[in-house]
């Protein structure tokens, strides 16, 4: 039987962020991103960052040649700070926010839903 960790790794991708000049990114962090620490209940050092226009200060974090462009892994939270301040600030989104008690009953019931 599935316990309550089981449903934390449910978590919901984070919708995209968009700063003042129209500069996109996706910034994820739970049990299953390259983020530290890597669970769900933050607060996060660092998060997964996903872009499609080139950002020199996001270059560094960039996993290896691998890895498809624009992918950003361990990206320390003041980074992403400075990428979105340089970029106007944010007009759209905000940074992950750890899972609260109430989101993880909704996981609860709608995996109860979902296996009735």
């Amino acid at each position: 039987m599935a316990n309550a960790d089981t449903y934390r790794n449910l978590k919901p991708t984070q919708p995209g962020l968009t700063c003042a000049d129209g500069f996109t990114l996706s910034v994820q962090a739970s049990a299953r991103h390259f983020c530290e620490p890597r669970t769900n209940s933050g607060p996060w050092t660092s998060m997964e960052v996903c872009c499609d226009e080139s950002e020199s200060l996001l270059q560094p974090f960039a996993y290896d040649s691998y890895c498809a462009p624009g992918v950003f892994f361990d990206v320390p939270v003041e980074v992403i700070e400075a990428v979105i301040a340089k970029h106007g600030g944010l007009v759209e989104g905000q940074l992950p926010q750890p899972l609260t008690n109430d989101d993880l009953c909704d996981l609860l019931m709608q995996a109860r839903q979902y296996h009735s």
